[in-house]
């Protein structure tokens, strides 16, 4: 099935909440229902990269909201040695000396920038992966929590992954939905149907990681 054709056929619930006013946000089982409130961005449903970032964006805001704070260490050392690769990049361009005198500070530096460029990308994926959020441990957790996503292009199932452990060995639990239960004909986002998918699947990472701390006890 199409995204676009299944955008254009709201649930009957939704039309019923929307109907109740700019104040109505339930939601519903089969369906997005509500309508989102005044200061919520509308979403073009065409977009599938629109409507994935949405989805993202909220889905951190709730993992945040219970408690985890970011980790913000990958992101540092990426901004430090991106500066660094950038500062290299532009020496050899506007350094002193003039070409072919200065070849070899510029061969120097050419070679130190794709250095640089191959280690930055090589620590993304070992540390970050697909994630779009990274967490510090918490309540006594071994690791952090890895939030990632996935929406196939030209299609409607958007799924969510929750892990923790090594990107070669993660454990993670994931859930699948179609995007038309969190999207109102109008473009905005059921933020009542979402937030319960997104706690729920909450529930189930910690009640996973809770599991393999007992485990190790014994």
């Amino acid at each position: 099935s199409n995204i676009l054709e299944m955008a254009k056929a709201p649930s009957k619930p939704a039309k019923t909440a929307k109907a109740a006013g700019p104040a109505a946000a339930t939601s519903t089982t089969g369906g997005a229902a509500g309508t989102a409130p005044a200061e919520a961005v509308k979403i073009n449903l065409y977009d599938g990269g629109a409507l994935k970032s949405s989805l993202d964006d909220f889905a951190r805001e709730v993992v945040l909201e219970a408690g985890y704070d970011e980790n913000v260490a990958v992101s540092n050392v990426k901004i430090a040695v991106g500066s660094i690769a950038i500062g290299l990049a532009l020496y050899a361009q506007f350094g002193p000396g003039k070409f072919p005198g200065n070849w070899w500070t510029i061969f120097t530096l050419v070679v130190m920038y794709m250095v640089l460029t191959a280690w930055l990308n090589i620590y993304s994926w070992r540390n970050e992966g697909e994630a779009f959020l990274l967490t510090k441990p918490l309540r006594g957790q071994s690791s952090g929590l890895r939030l990632s996503s996935k929406l196939n292009r030209f299609e409607h199932n958007y799924t969510l992954t929750m892990s923790s452990g090594s990107m070669q060995s993660p454990e993670e639990v994931h859930t699948s939905h179609s995007v038309t239960e969190f999207f109102h004909a109008d473009g905005y986002l059921a933020e009542g149907a979402f937030r319960t998918a997104v706690e729920g699947l909450l529930e189930q990472y910690e009640a996973m990681v809770a599991g393999k701390g007992s485990k190790k006890q014994q």
